[in-house]
């Protein structure tokens, strides 16, 4: 380890404009450096990746960055993707990073786990397991600390890994920023709208909106990429409206009453793991959220903070709207301005990073 008395904190991150990243995971990278550099770090940009003659430099970078810092923070999986291809590279990756954090304190803000949603959603080989397990935990091994979302998460990297509960702190919720303050001046008025916000609205993967119940009181609108198929159903109470870039949520969103988070049932044990980007967009633009009760973090979520309602089926949303009344939505609307506040501002990564520091004995620098 360096000096006990650090002086160069720095933000490493690879660019959002990887292949392979959607809209959401774009968001979260520009996020940290955004939030992490108005606490103490120092972003450094290691650029793309994407073609053979961009990857001396971005290596070249991550070297002599991560040998000039004395503490480290950056974005798992991003900074080791994909850990299901290219096994010899992503595996000299993993060590290049463990000889790294040998002279640096190291923090690691863990967004995702990709090889439990690989194994959840479309299976894993046994090698293919293997493979990517190894090159995580070098990677997870080699940093002091790991921000997770929360304990469901902490406890499967225990459980797969065996690291002890020092390694790590929570950081509960996805921070969003967006510029645009949120508004409490819509009412209950009918109908009412539901917005949902997607990345890629691709009709397998969303063949479930064709579930949507038809109701003159509820009317429900999509937005991502591919989704004209939506309006093929000509379904009064359904449109598809296009892509909505994240800085434009709050102001083309202020026009709705709820978003809405609804998943694949299969999907229900790794969304236990953590929030989602969905959930932050909505309360950062102060829309109360309707979920899937099944997903078990985002109903704690929406409980703790009062910021939403959930339901069992799609069928029920009205139902579950209909028995709301003013107040109780205007209650909903202020919960979600005072947690949104706290995602816009950054709230949660940085008293994660304030904890972090704090057991690497270096608060007060």
């Amino acid at each position: 380890m360096k000096s006990p008395h650090p002086k160069k904190f720095v933000c490493l991150f690879p660019s959002p404009l990887m292949k392979g990243l959607t809209s959401a995971s774009q968001k979260a990278i520009s996020d940290m450096v955004k939030f992490s550099s108005e606490f103490l770090f120092k972003p450094v940009f290691l650029g793309r990746r994407n073609e053979i003659k961009e990857t001396p430099r971005y290596y070249l970078t991550m070297i002599k960055t991560w040998f000039n810092a004395d503490v480290i923070l950056t974005i798992y999986p991003y900074i080791c993707i994909n850990l299901r291809r290219n096994y010899l590279l992503r595996k000299m990756e993993s060590v290049l990073i463990s000889c790294l954090n040998k002279n640096v304190y190291s923090i690691l803000y863990i967004v995702d786990l990709p090889i439990e949603r690989a194994i959840i959603s479309d299976g894993l080989s046994e090698e293919e397991c293997s493979r990517a397990c190894e090159i995580e935990k070098r990677v997870f091994d080699s940093f002091n600390i790991l921000l997770v979302f929360n304990e469901a998460m902490k406890r499967k990297i225990q459980e797969r890994y065996g690291f002890n509960d020092d390694k790590f702190v929570l950081f509960e919720v996805l921070d969003y920023w967006v510029e645009d303050k949120c508004t409490l001046s819509l009412g209950l008025r009918k109908p009412v709208r539901i917005a949902f916000l997607g990345s890629n609205l691709n009709q397998k993967h969303f063949s479930w909106i064709k579930e949507v119940p038809s109701s003159k009181e509820v009317t429900f609108s999509f937005f991502g990429i591919n989704g004209e198929w939506i309006n093929n159903l000509k379904r009064e109470n359904i449109r598809y409206e296009g892509f909505i870039p994240p800085e434009s949520v709050p102001k083309i969103l202020k026009g709705y009453h709820f978003g809405l988070i609804y998943y694949d049932i299969s999907l229900k044990k790794y969304l236990q793991y953590g929030s989602t980007s969905k959930f932050s967009a909505y309360v950062a633009a102060g829309l109360p959220v309707l979920s899937l009760s099944i997903i078990p973090y985002l109903t704690q979520l929406i409980e703790r903070y009062g910021v939403g309602l959930t339901f069992n089926s799609l069928t029920e949303i009205p139902n579950v709207i209909s028995n709301l009344n003013e107040t109780e939505y205007r209650e909903l609307r202020k919960n979600c301005a005072e947690l949104g506040e706290k995602i816009r501002q950054g709230y949660f990564l940085k008293r994660a990073l304030n904890v972090a520091l704090h057991k690497l004995k270096l608060c007060g620098l």
